[in-house]
């Protein structure tokens, strides 16, 4: 799995408030406890999100883009949306391109 690019290690984010809409548990520790969602939990879940090693530039960058719009949801509840749009979600960007590149291909 390749992952070009770094996710979002946000320090200029410091300081902000969590958005209300994102006041989540994260998931379950070993011992059953709750897991606040943390711009940090973000950071780690995105980070599993893996890209093919002939995963063209322009929508690795897209799925960067997507990546860090999801951390960046942890301040600003509308950024989740973007984040989808832009990976593939409905249509997004990242899809689009990727089965237009697709088709192209096909008919060569």
């Amino acid at each position: 799995m390749l992952h070009r690019g770094s996710v979002t290690d946000a320090p200029l984010l410091s300081g902000l408030a969590a958005d209300d809409r994102m006041k989540f548990i994260a998931g379950l520790d070993d011992r059953g406890q709750a897991i606040p969602l943390t711009p940090a939990t973000l950071r780690r879940h995105a980070a599993t999100w893996p890209l093919g090693a002939t995963t063209p530039d322009g929508i690795a960058g897209l799925l960067k883009t997507s990546r860090n719009l999801y951390i960046c949801s942890y301040f600003a509840y509308e950024f989740l949306t973007i984040g989808v749009l832009a990976s593939g979600g409905s249509g997004g960007a990242a899809t689009e391109a990727v089965f237009e590149g697709s088709l192209r291909d096909s008919r060569r």
